[in-house]
């Protein structure tokens, strides 16, 4: 059950004007001092956020939550300095800049949203907001303890998109395990070695597809980062591949051969756009994403789709040049 009455005694963060309020002295010190990390590590991809955010925490402490104003009706609850969202306090920042330029450029386009790995809930968040549409959104998250903090953040907002405790795969009803300390990196993948933390029960993207939220919508976006899922994923994904629906997927840095395009585009025979750097690309190699993918350590997102309702719509991106407006 989540306690509402917490969210009152929150540090608040407008995203947009980087007012800070409701924030003790030595709370408003400690996020100032974490903005000025924001800005210095951002050129380098934020490396070393984990560390500044583990001193500022161990020397300023807080039992406080955090509330990053999105928007005019939008609001992501975080742990206090959670090093991987402190990037929001960054001015003019665009998190997942190539998911941010898909829901603006379709904001008055007609789609339900699926959110696979939805971890704190951003995009389902934004994009059931006035702001970009008030699109039907489901957001899954396999990680209990970071799905109790989605759930937090569903009822924060109106309880207006759903949330489910569920792990993305080729099919439904299966007992998965999870592996990952940090809540960003949270995978059903083992690698060598690796201990399970938690576990939880599989969903395929037809069965979220088919939830009487979203059953009779006209289109789909599907987002896709689940940490080594997405292929056998989205493969197993029929019915979506067949009618129309855009899957927002993630190719990762670390990965030069590009195995999630590649699958794409030759398996699946799905076209594939890059809406990075503010304008619209289509990908007919995957190789060109090699002047793509510059830094290792962050993952890269690209639209896919065979669905003439939203190859109409990307083209026309790409026509324009923009991945802005349509």
């Amino acid at each position: 059950m989540v306690n509402t009455a917490n969210f009152f005694s929150d540090i608040v963060i407008d995203t947009r004007s980087g007012r800070i309020d409701n924030g003790a002295l030595h709370e408003i010190l400690a996020l100032r001092a974490m903005r000025v990390a924001v800005t210095i590590l951002r050129p380098f991809h934020f490396f070393g956020m984990s560390y500044v955010a583990r001193v500022l925490r161990s020397i300023i402490p807080s039992k406080k939550s955090i509330q990053f104003v999105l928007n005019d009706d939008s609001r992501m609850r975080v742990d206090y300095l959670d090093a991987y969202w402190m990037f929001l306090m960054a001015r003019n920042f665009s998190y997942e800049a190539d998911v941010q330029a898909f829901v603006e450029a379709f904001k008055d386009t007609p789609y339900a949203f699926i959110d696979g790995g939805a971890n704190h809930g951003y995009w389902s968040i934004l994009t059931s907001s006035k702001q970009f549409g008030a699109k039907k959104s489901i957001a899954i998250e396999a990680a209990s303890d970071t799905f109790a903090q989605l759930e937090e953040n569903r009822f924060l907002n109106n309880e207006r998109f759903i949330a489910m405790n569920n792990a993305i795969g080729a099919v439904s009803g299966e007992h998965v395990r999870i592996y990952g300390i940090k809540h960003e990196a949270r995978t059903i993948v083992a690698s060598e070695g690796a201990k399970p933390i938690l576990d939880c029960m599989s969903i395929s993207l037809d069965d979220l597809a088919n939830d009487p939220s979203v059953k009779d919508a006209e289109a789909y976006a599907i987002k896709l980062d689940v940490e080594g899922m997405e292929i056998s994923s989205m493969n197993a994904a029929t019915n979506l591949l067949s009618g129309n629906s855009v899957f927002l997927y993630e190719d990762h840095g670390s990965d030069r051969l590009h195995e999630v395009t590649r699958n794409a585009m030759d398996n699946l025979a799905l076209r594939v756009f890059w809406l990075g750097d503010k304008k619209a690309l289509e990908i007919t190699n995957a190789d060109q994403l090699n002047a793509i993918k510059v830094s290792r350590r962050v993952g890269y997102d690209f639209a896919a789709t065979k669905s003439q309702f939203w190859l109409s719509r990307l083209e026309n991106l790409v026509k324009t040049g923009s991945a802005v407006s349509v």
